[in-house]
């Protein structure tokens, strides 16, 4: 789910850790990110594809941030899209930005 979070491995049977996952330190908080994908990761893509954004290619679109938002050198020869929601109007710091590689 975070940027630079190694990938969920999902089991084989359907156990109790597919549907309660730790999905790593939430970047401005720090705090794990426990939960299923559906209440945890979904509701954060339906922000961005129901809200206005802005697409781009190859190049991460962020608002202000105190944390690294590069694309990962690991992925360096994968290209991406970059769909960024800017936060509401007096809350600039809640953008969303989803990369899609």
């Amino acid at each position: 789910m975070w940027l630079f979070f190694d990938q969920a491995a999902c089991p084989v049977d359907p156990s109790p850790a597919l549907f309660a996952h730790n999905w790593g330190a939430a970047p401005s908080s720090g705090l794990d990110t426990v939960g299923s994908i559906h209440a945890e990761v979904v509701p954060k893509w339906l922000d961005v594809f129901n809200g206005s954004y802005t697409l781009s290619c190859n190049t991460p679109q962020t608002g202000g941030a105190s944390y690294n938002t590069s694309w990962p050198a690991i992925y360096a020869n994968i290209n991406f899209y970059s769909l960024y929601k800017p936060g509401p109007t007096g809350n600039e710091n809640s953008w969303r930005t989803l990369l899609v590689g």
